[in-house]
This record gives structure tokens, C-alpha cells and sequence, in this order.
């Protein structure tokens, strides 16, 4: 079982990145099941300790990229 963010679909197979970074490439063959989760991968809780500028400055990083 993997868990990550589809990176590319073919006939022939899919590729995946996983939250650690790491591509995995499954072939259609090898593919038992592919089901989309309503979950975030990103860790629950993450941002609970930021203020509010810290949340802004976040943004306009994020906003520059």
C-alpha cells in the first residue's frame, strides 16, 4: 500500500510521490487498487502553534513561488 499524490496516469501504469519525497512507479498489472483518500497527507495540527503574522508571512512566501 502506498499513500501519496498522483504525479502521473498512463494506460500502462501510475506514478506516485510519497510524503517522504520518494517516486514510486506502479504498473497497471501490478495496480490492485487505486482509491482517493478525503484525508489530507499533510500532519493534522500543523499550523496550531503559528501567530498571526507568522501565518501571513507564510502566505506571502507561498504566494511569491
Amino acid at each position: 500500500v502506498y499513500t501519496g499524490v498522483v504525479v502521473y496516469s498512463a494506460a500502462d501504469g501510475t506514478t506516485i510521490s510519497t510524503a517522504t519525497g520518494q517516486i514510486i512507479r506502479v504498473n497497471k498489472d501490478d495496480l490492485e487498487e487505486l482509491a482517493y483518500s478525503t484525508e489530507s497527507i499533510m500532519p493534522s495540527g500543523l499550523l496550531d502553534d503559528s501567530n498571526d503574522q507568522e501565518l501571513a508571512n507564510l502566505m506571502a512566501y507561498l504566494s511569491s513561488l
